[in-house]
Parts: C-alpha cells; sequence; structure tokens
C-alpha cells in the first residue's frame, strides 16, 4: 500500500528559526512543525505600536476639554474683550458726536478707534473660526494614521502568527529542512506522509 504523501512549502523567503519535532515523528493536525524568522515583522510591529502611543499622546491634546481649557477658552476670552473694547469705543464715539461744538477731527478720531477695535473683534473671530477648522482637520488626519498604523500591526501579528508552520494533516513528518537555514519562497519545508 502506498502512502499518500503532501508537501508543505516555505510561504517566503526566511530563515528557519526553529523546528520543533523530530524527523519520522507522528504529528497531529495543527501542530507546530517549525518556525521561521519573524524578526522584521516583529521589529516593524513594535515600530507601529510605539507610533500609536505617540498619537494616543497628541490625541490627549485634542480632547474637548484641553482645547476648551489652553486653546478656544483663552481665545474666546480675547473675542470677549475685543468685543468689550468695541462696545466702550461705541459708546465713546457716540458721547463724542452728541456734544455740540466737537470739532470734526475728534469725531473722526472717535470713529477710526471704533473701527479698528471691530477689526480686532472680527479678527479674533476669524481666528478662532480657523483654528477650529485646523483642529478638525488634525483630529481627521489622526483617526485616519491611527486607523493605518492599528491595521498594519494586525497585519505584521499575521505575519508573525503564519511564522509558526503548523502540520496540515495527521501523519509522518520527513524533514526537508533544519534550523538555521535560509529557504527560498516555495522550498520544501517537510512531506507528511499520512
Amino acid at each position: 500500500m502506498n502512502a499518500t504523501i503532501r508537501q508543505i512549502l516555505s510561504p517566503r523567503h526566511a530563515t528557519v528559526e526553529t523546528v520543533v519535532v523530530q524527523n519520522g515523528q507522528s504529528v497531529l493536525v495543527g501542530q507546530p512543525i517549525l518556525k521561521l524568522d519573524s524578526l522584521n515583522f516583529e521589529r516593524e510591529q513594535q515600530k507601529a505600536q510605539v507610533h500609536l502611543r505617540l498619537l494616543d499622546i497628541a490625541a490627549e491634546r485634542l480632547t474637548d476639554d484641553y482645547l476648551n481649557a489652553f486653546v478656544y477658552g483663552p481665545m474666546q476670552s480675547m473675542i470677549t474683550f475685543r468685543s468689550t473694547v468695541v462696545s466702550d469705543r461705541q459708546a465713546m464715539r457716540d458721547d463724542v458726536a452728541g456734544r455740540i461744538g466737537v470739532p470734526q477731527p475728534t469725531i473722526d478720531g472717535a470713529e477710526a478707534k471704533l473701527d479698528e477695535a471691530k477689526a480686532e473683534l472680527s479678527n479674533a473671530v476669524d481666528s478662532l473660526a480657523r483654528k477650529k477648522l485646523e483642529i478638525a482637520k488634525q483630529k481627521l488626519d489622526k483617526e485616519a494614521e491611527r486607523t493605518q498604523l492599528t491595521q498594519s500591526v494586525q497585519f505584521m501579528q499575521r505575519l508573525i502568527d503564519l511564522s509558526t508552520i503548523v502540520a496540515p494533516v495527521a501523519g509522518k513528518i520527513d524533514l526537508g529542512t533544519v534550523a538555521g537555514v535560509f529557504v527560498e519562497r516555495g522550498d520544501l519545508l517537510f512531506e507528511i506522509s499520512l
């Protein structure tokens, strides 16, 4: 009776890190047979994880509480201050304009100060609106970067997991390689006799 033989080939270029079975040993389905080097994948995964942690730190500065306390709050205070200045200058101009016999240059000066205060208020309101748009864009960019890095970490984990080659069927192992050998994609790793 002829035994059916199933060949297991290397899925990628790699160094065989460890072989965990003996030649001729009987194995079960899913039993680990050998491990291919996964150091590069592990390094890339670690880099992505560090970058994710840095993104988390940066995200703390984009929370509503932080922004309200350290960005929007001070800008809103400036807008409130500028509004008060406009009101004061409006009252001053109205007072000067309401007096009889006030020279036109004095009225024009009060009008110019009012216009300047209104321009400063408008600039403060515009600055706050621009800052909110800028921060909204930063949040979107950070979220997109986080998604990409999370997918990269997951992908690297799958590659690391695939570095452990398991028996696809039960049978007797005939090793085609040993630990420390570099294998090309498609090279024979082992055969299983069913």
